[in-house]
């Protein structure tokens, strides 16, 4: 089984993705097909609509051996509107009765088809929870003790601000957080929080002859703030 996905009111345009095709395993329940349909951060932040285009195989004529013996297959493509909630997660399944392969031999026995929502890659976040967390690899020494300000794009399309300007020093692992700037929760529609993370700071490879010349007590006082 195969599948294309646009945004609502488009064609079928985002390409061929595969998904975990076949019965479900276990012992209860309906058998079930699975297509996996890959969607932007934006898009579980925003909701939205997308239509897939999916090709399924179906009995051609009827009474064909139940055995499966001499069975003839066609493929048929299926528009599925899938409905995205804002705030769904990676891993939320939808549920289409009846929309997917035919067993060889048993026209109308069609399977169920699941669509599993995959989130792609981000340039800028990755997600935890309702938080959406950005790594800054590297800062300048001189930014980490005198102070720096980060502008981000944001999933909502307004640009995320951090600053640190109150005197804290930025050491490895330090994180600043822009409450309310994160993903909306499912149940109650509240937003997290946009986390920074300072990984590394960047030390120069070396000091000028002014700089190791100046003034001891000026050097002691800095160290100490």
């Amino acid at each position: 089984m195969d599948a294309a996905a646009g945004m609502g009111g488009m064609e079928g345009v985002g390409g061929m993705f595969g998904g975990d095709v076949g019965p479900r395993a276990g012992k209860r329940g309906p058998r079930q097909d699975v297509v996996k349909l890959p969607v932007d951060l934006e898009d579980l932040y925003k909701g939205g609509s997308k239509r897939i285009k999916v090709t399924r195989r179906v009995n051609i004529g009827v009474g064909s051996n139940p055995a499966g013996d001499g069975v003839s297959m066609r493929e048929e493509p299926v528009m599925l509107d899938v409905d995205i909630k804002p705030g769904w997660k990676a891993g939320t399944k939808l549920t289409f009765p009846g929309k997917g392969d035919e067993a060889p031999g048993a026209p109308g026995g069609a399977r169920d088809l699941v669509v599993v929502l995959e989130e792609k890659p981000h340039p800028t976040y990755t997600r935890e929870g309702d938080d959406l967390v950005c790594r800054m690899k590297k800062i300048p020494l001189k930014e980490a003790l005198c102070g720096l300000k980060v502008t981000l794009g944001g999933v909502d399309g307004e640009p995320v601000v951090v600053k640190i300007d109150d005197g804290r020093v930025v050491s490895p692992g330090f994180a600043v957080r822009a409450p309310g700037r994160g993903m909306p929760n499912q149940k109650t529609g509240a937003r997290g929080a946009v986390k920074v993370i300072f990984d590394s700071v960047q030390f120069p490879e070396r000091l000028t002859q002014a700089q190791r010349t100046a003034n001891p007590k000026r050097r002691r006082e800095v160290a100490l703030r």
